[in-house]
């Protein structure tokens, strides 16, 4: 079997860390995961049209929880997967005995006698494997993966704890990557291949938009937060007029009112004429003086004073005010727009 890398090399890094895993990296680490998933396939699974031997174990999805089958008499598997049950079934000819291994010995110590079992080689391909263990502590952080989920399928430990007993629902898994899984006092959410490209696509800082209200978080993880609702993008720097854009700041309004500095310039006149149109009353009876010459009025009649009227000019001027216009209400400031979903990955 093609030798393993070491997982904890710079296969696993997010694009956060210091780190982080290339694109070439990961290609590098696929091809050899594929050949090792190859060789183990062969190895360990069961096979149709298959010759095995006395001795040999096979495991499958298909056997009871936790089971193996190990050949008791040999011969050659047929073309289709036998019905797997605990106890001794027959293979187009082949016995399997199925049982459940109670004990193993990955790594015996120095005064250790047990062999190596076949629970044992199964564990030892879940460890090379990074398959997620029952009744294992992990952490946060921890990728890991399955044989049940899709190839290319990453588990990520999303809140340390320890695995249950129990398997969870693998195909609730499957139909819902992305989402988070309770599994004992741990969770994990499961990420396909196309999540993890996606995620590497846009680190922490990125903005995804779309017209679909599904958070980016849901379809492929992390951490996503929705963007204020009403802005538009602005790039930061200094803008061809001078302005300094700084990331992170915010200006704008939806609409605004004018200001009288902002009105362009611009100005009023009118006048009356020199009479202004108009006459002045006067009243008989009153008297006053002008000057040093008395001027007197006292005709009256029976009903009181008489009114008369002047026949020259005001010659004066006269103050009047314009007509007002505009009713002060803040105009639309907006460019044309489409609304979307938009949101900034956090973690």
């Amino acid at each position: 079997m093609d030798k393993l890398y070491k997982f904890k090399g710079n296969y696993d890094h997010r694009s956060t860390d210091t780190n982080p895993t290339l694109y070439r990296d990961m290609i590098d680490y696929l091809d050899n995961q594929n050949n090792v998933l190859a060789e183990a396939v062969s190895a360990f699974l069961w096979q149709p049209d298959t010759d095995y031997i006395v001795g040999a174990k096979v495991i499958t999805n298909a056997m009871p929880k936790g089971c193996i089958a190990e050949c008791i008499a040999k011969g050659t598997s047929g073309k289709t997967e036998p019905t797997w049950v605990k106890g001794t079934i027959n293979d187009n000819g082949i016995e399997w005995k199925v049982y459940n291994p109670t004990e193993y010995d990955i790594k015996p110590t120095a005064n250790s006698d047990k062999p190596v079992t076949s629970n044992g080689v199964y564990k030892a391909i879940a460890r090379a494997h990074h398959y997620i263990q029952r009744n294992t502590a992990y952490n946060v952080g921890d990728v890991l993966t399955s044989p049940n989920l899709p190839y290319g399928t990453t588990i990520v430990v999303t809140q340390s704890g320890t695995t249950g007993a129990d398997e969870p629902d693998w195909n609730i898994i499957k139909n819902n990557m992305g989402g988070v899984t309770d599994d004992g006092t741990l969770k994990f959410r499961a990420e396909g291949m196309f999540q993890q490209v996606a995620l590497m696509a846009h680190p922490v800082g990125s903005i995804y938009e779309s017209t679909a209200s599904t958070s980016p978080e849901v379809l492929f993880g992390g951490t996503w937060e929705s963007m204020e609702a009403g802005r538009v993008l602005v790039s930061a720097g200094t803008a061809s007029t001078g302005t300094v854009y700084t990331a992170g700041d915010k200006g704008g309004e939806e609409a605004t009112g004018i200001s009288i500095a902002n009105l362009p310039p611009h100005s009023f006149s009118g006048t009356t004429s020199d009479d202004g149109l108009h006459e002045h009353n006067i009243m008989a009876g009153q008297a006053w003086s002008s000057g040093a010459q008395p001027a007197r009025l006292s005709y009256r009649d029976n009903n009181g004073p008489t009114n008369f009227k002047t026949d020259a000019a005001g010659l004066h001027h006269h103050t009047f005010k314009t007509n007002t216009l505009g009713e002060g209400q803040a105009h639309n400031n907006m460019m044309p727009y489409e609304v979307i979903y938009r949101w900034k990955r956090i973690a």
